[in-house]
């Protein structure tokens, strides 16, 4: 398939930011097309974003999968918040 872009400025911006990952403009147009679309029962689709498709469990699963991907920390003592302690050593 061929695909013939009308869009001078367009195709410029395609040109540079191929240049710029270091692949030639039709792979690069390629990973942007696919990135974007996705499969749906052997046709193509629009990809939509997960927030519009998913349930609330989903999303409320998703996050949680989030926050324990991220490594726990010891709480801050109390006297941090203080504002005194915002300012130590001046007066």
């Amino acid at each position: 398939m061929s695909l013939l872009i009308n869009a001078p400025a367009v195709e410029q911006r395609l040109a540079q930011e191929a240049q710029r990952h270091g692949v030639p403009a039709e792979d690069y147009a390629v990973h942007i097309l696919s990135t974007h679309l996705e499969p749906l029962n052997g046709a193509v689709a629009l990809l939509q974003p997960y927030h519009a498709t998913a349930t609330a469990e989903e999303w409320t699963q998703k996050f949680d999968e989030w926050v324990e991907g991220h490594p726990q920390h010891e709480a801050l003592p109390e006297g941090a918040f203080d504002r005194a302690s915002f300012y130590e050593g001046r007066s």
